[in-house]
């Protein structure tokens, strides 16, 4: 992201519009007020964020969301916990609605910035890579943004999402009976290299944490919870699932152990993936895995697809994503993504 304001709330193609359900409350007064909710310390913020479903305050919403959005940076904009049924327009004209009572940074983000709130790149692709998709995976999947994306725009689609967090699950399960997403199918689990127990480290934070890992360390001032966990082959293999066409992975830090588990996967099916790539970190693991195979890989950025010879992610963290396409896919891939229609997005593969 080049760090631009977009225009209010974007509705056209390439954009995203969120607004807010009709039981609607938020937190927002003057601007010296938002900056010292966000510097807060975090038993605090939760204190704040509990007692907003108390306070009506859908009028007040109405006027103050444009000077807030106009007046702030967006940084901390995004940073507003709202609190309500929030519907997200897609680009190729679906909808989806995000339910969240304060705590969903993602479901904030996307109502105060539209689709510039929340991996814009990134969503306008995903969209794009689901024509002619019969399943998806979506490993780590918070509270639901990508698989009931998915989900919407072809009810042929299967969705398997899998979150490990059983407190963030619950939340992508209220997303999916709110969207009567019948197609997606929540997993409360870890994906991972092994089946079995793990400890999945959860940052302890106001809001719905983002960076749970099953990486011991990854992030400060954590706590452990013991979550199953599962392969993707095994997955597969037990829910005799005939073909995996995509896979949106976002694990923090442990990608590459998720890809370990999906090798029978890979090597059958040549599914495209998106994959976080940490730069520092796990660069090497995720070459270890698809070196071997007959992947291109292309850097996910809002200029579009940079193709790259060797891993590097991105040092400012702005764009962590990358696209995996076996060598088989490449054309149809590139004909999905430059074909004219609702949600085109600037990208091509060299």
């Amino acid at each position: 992201m080049d760090g631009s304001r977009p225009a209010f709330l974007p509705c056209g193609p390439g954009h995203i519009r969120a607004t807010i359900g009709d039981s609607s409350f938020f937190t927002a007064a003057l601007s010296s007020d938002i900056l010292l909710f966000v510097s807060l310390p975090t038993s605090v913020k939760r204190i704040i964020i509990e007692l907003l479903g108390w306070i009506p305050s859908r009028g007040i919403y109405r006027v103050l969301r444009r000077p807030i959005r106009w007046s702030l940076p967006d940084r901390i904009v995004s940073r507003i916990p709202v609190v309500g049924k929030i519907r997200v327009d897609l680009p190729n004209g679906k909808q989806i609605v995000l339910r969240s009572d304060g705590r969903d940074s993602i479901a904030s983000a996307l109502f105060w910035n539209g689709l510039a709130g929340f991996e814009p790149e990134v969503l306008f692709l995903f969209t794009r890579l689901l024509q002619g998709v019969h399943t998806v995976l979506d490993v780590g999947a918070h509270t639901g943004i990508y698989g009931l994306i998915a989900a919407a725009t072809d009810p042929g689609i299967q969705v398997y999402a899998f979150e490990p967090d059983p407190e963030i699950f619950e939340y992508l399960k209220r997303n999916v009976q709110e969207n009567e997403a019948t197609n997606l199918i929540a997993e409360r689990m870890a994906v991972a290299d092994r089946c079995g127990e793990l400890t999945l480290y959860v940052p302890n934070a106001a809001c719905l944490a983002s960076g749970a890992s099953t990486l011991q360390g990854f992030r400060a001032s954590t706590r452990g919870r013991q979550v199953q966990a599962t392969t993707v082959d095994e997955y597969v293999r037990s829910k005799n699932i005939t073909r995996v066409d995509l896979m949106k992975i976002d694990t923090e830090a442990t990608e590459h152990l998720v890809l370990q588990g999906a090798g029978a996967t890979l090597d059958r099916d040549h599914p495209v993936v998106i994959c976080e790539v940490l730069h520092g970190l796990t660069e090497k693991f995720l070459h270890s895995i698809f070196d071997p195979r007959p992947y291109l890989f292309f850097h996910i950025t809002s200029e579009g697809l940079t193709p790259l010879d060797t891993l590097i992610g991105d040092p400012s963290h702005k764009c962590r994503n990358v696209l995996f396409i076996h060598e088989s896919e490449v054309a149809r891939v590139s004909e999905l993504i430059l074909s004219p229609g609702p949600g085109h997005h600037n990208v091509s593969i060299a």
